[in-house]
This record gives structure tokens, C-alpha cells and sequence, in this order.
């Protein structure tokens, strides 16, 4: 994307956003000081730390791949899928296809919300993002980041707290 043009969030993450009355701030890539490559970047362009950055990652149930989750954890940590699933109450969970996140979402790979998920889709987010200083999370767009208090985070989203993350 171009600088100057302006990165905005998903429509969803938007009507979501003004709806809930959720106190936050809009990040975007293009509006910081330096190209953003990675979040070490937006780390560093934004002076937050890289624990305080959490991907958003959309697995399902397997093997009916009937019902679906949202899983939101630090960027550096991999998703412990055995407790993602422990936590929603499911025998097994994988990560969805790019079909599956297109077809249920409409978000790019690089750019999931937990904002403004559809209807029936439960939203996890991990223990470490539960207290502390503003989380950046996906804006359902590339480029573009929610920054909010990590108990706004969790009541908007009616979110379970649990332990998800493992290190790489």
C-alpha cells in the first residue's frame, strides 16, 4: 500500500468499534515514522512493547470443522491448539484454511480482529495479555492496528481468558 493513502479498519471492526463504545486508538502502519515490515517494526516506529502485540489467528474444530474460534496471543508465542481447544471445550482444533478465513471472516491473513467477530464465533485471548498496558490487536485490515486496554479487549469481545501460547 501506498503511504499516503490511509489505511482504515475492516467495516465490521469499524461499525463494532463505534457501536460498542469501546475506548481505543487506530494504528496505522503508513502514519508511522518508518516503514513496517514486521511487528518488531511497529514495536519499535510505535514504542510498545513486542509482548504487548498479539496476532489473531481463526482455527476451527476438527475434524467437523463445524464451529469456530478466534485465538488471540503475543506475536512471539505459537498457539498451543491442545488448549485452544481445552478452553472452548472441543476434543481437537486446527487452524482454519485461507478458504475458511475468507469465507467466514472476510479478512486478510495478516490483518484478523477480534473486533467484531460474526455471530457464534468465540474469541480466546491468552492469559499474558490479560493485565497491563494497551494490547495492539488486527483491524481486520493489513496495516492497520486497534490499540485498547486489555479489560476493554476482553468485555468487548466477551472473550475467555486462557492459557494459549507456547514458545516457538
Amino acid at each position: 500500500m501506498n503511504r499516503t493513502q490511509t489505511q482504515s479498519p475492516s467495516r465490521n471492526v469499524d461499525d463494532f468499534l463505534q457501536e460498542s463504545g469501546t475506548k481505543h486508538r487506530i494504528v496505522r502502519h503508513a502514519e508511522l515514522a518508518g516503514p513496517v515490515e514486521s511487528p518488531d517494526d511497529v514495536s519499535l516506529l510505535h514504542g510498545v512493547d513486542i509482548d504487548r502485540i498479539a496476532k489473531t489467528l481463526f482455527i476451527v474444530e476438527v475434524p467437523d470443522r463445524g464451529r469456530a474460534a478466534l485465538a488471540v496471543l503475543p506475536v512471539g508465542q505459537r498457539l498451543a491448539l491442545g488448549g485452544a481447544a481445552q478452553a472452548l471445550g472441543w476434543n481437537s482444533a486446527a487452524l482454519a484454511s485461507p478458504d475458511e478465513l475468507a469465507d467466514q471472516l472476510g479478512q486478510p491473513a495478516r490483518g484478523v480482529s477480534p473486533l467484531g467477530a460474526p455471530t457464534g464465533v468465540r474469541v480466546l485471548i491468552d492469559r499474558s495479555l490479560g493485565s497491563g498496558s494497551p494490547v495492539l490487536v488486527g483491524g481486520g485490515a493489513i496495516g492497520v492496528e486497534v490499540e485498547l486496554s486489555p479489560d476493554d479487549l476482553v468485555l468487548a469481545t466477551r472473550a475467555t481468558v486462557a492459557e494459549l501460547g507456547e514458545d516457538p
